[in-house]
């Protein structure tokens, strides 16, 4: 199991939970905030349920998240940006 295989059972499946492995709670919710339609659910549910057991949180998504498939980019900087090590010390300071 990975996190691709939950996040399949989530959207299209709709199946039982498939257990501990490759379940992240934090993980999910990046993936399902990275489509627009989902963004405000997600938003909502993961202010109230950052800590709750994967099995409760799957079961949630599974009823509030229609059954349809949805390609969930995941979005990423372009670019890492280096800093001067006297700037770093000055803010560090």
């Amino acid at each position: 199991m990975n996190i691709f295989d939950h996040l399949k059972n989530i959207t299209t499946s709709k199946g039982d939970y498939l257990g501990d492995e490759g379940w992240n709670n934090w993980m999910i919710n990046r993936y399902l905030s990275m489509d627009p339609d989902y963004c405000e659910v997600v938003n909502y549910v993961q202010k109230n349920t950052w800590q709750m057991k994967g099995e409760y949180l799957y079961n949630l998504y599974k009823d509030l998240i229609p059954k349809q498939y949805k390609f969930l980019k995941y979005i990423k900087a372009k670019n890492k940006k280096e800093y001067k090590a006297d700037q770093v010390e000055a803010v560090a300071a």
